[in-house]
């Protein structure tokens, strides 16, 4: 018998879904979509500024990943991040340094993530993301903030993050990328 997959989109906001019918259900562009709490989270698509500064990072990641053979197993634009059994999230990059051997994404912890903030995101990506992040692993979570024109850096502590932000004249280094630098000016915002 064939299986008709679940389609989802606007319409669906707000609707309880299992983890098993996130994972398999198909989705009405352009919309991006998470499950916080059970509850499908219908986020409207990225702007051009937006996609403009995720493009930034990612290409130099994509040189780093090229000139620092192994130090980068994979590079996961809006990488597919389960928080919970209760919640998944998409994170705008989700770097992954070792093995990545698993049967899904969602069950791999990154050790990475940037999150570039949209209008209307700066909650879910300071506050709900942050948690979530700690809580799975994240080494270290980056929030990209535009409309700020700043770049918080958190680094994993004992109980929390510990934060750093960088602005228009910084470099972003980090301890998980050993000679990786990323001039904060070069964000084209």
């Amino acid at each position: 018998m064939l299986e008709t997959k679940l389609k989802l989109g606007l319409k669906d906001q707000g609707r309880l879904l299992t983890d098993e019918e996130f994972a398999g259900a198909e989705w009405d562009a352009p919309y991006r979509y998470e499950r916080v709490e059970e509850r499908l989270v219908v986020m409207e698509p990225s702007d051009l500024p937006h996609m403009q500064v995720v493009s930034a990072i990612l290409e130099v990641l994509y040189v780093y990943r090229h000139t620092h053979s192994g130090a980068i197993e994979l590079i996961a634009p809006e990488g597919w991040i389960r928080t919970s059994d209760q919640t998944d999230r998409v994170g705008d990059i989700a770097v992954y340094l070792e093995d990545v051997s698993a049967d899904h994404i969602y069950d791999l912890v990154p050790d990475l993530v940037f999150e570039v903030v949209s209008s209307g995101s700066e909650e879910r990506d300071y506050i709900l993301k942050r948690g979530e992040y700690f809580d799975i692993g994240v080494a270290e979570y980056v929030i990209v903030d535009p409309f700020r024109r700043v770049v918080t850096v958190l680094s994993r502590g004992e109980g929390d993050y510990l934060a750093r932000e960088l602005q228009e004249g910084d470099v972003y280094t980090s301890d998980q990328l050993p000679g990786f630098e990323f001039l904060i000016a070069d964000l084209g915002w």
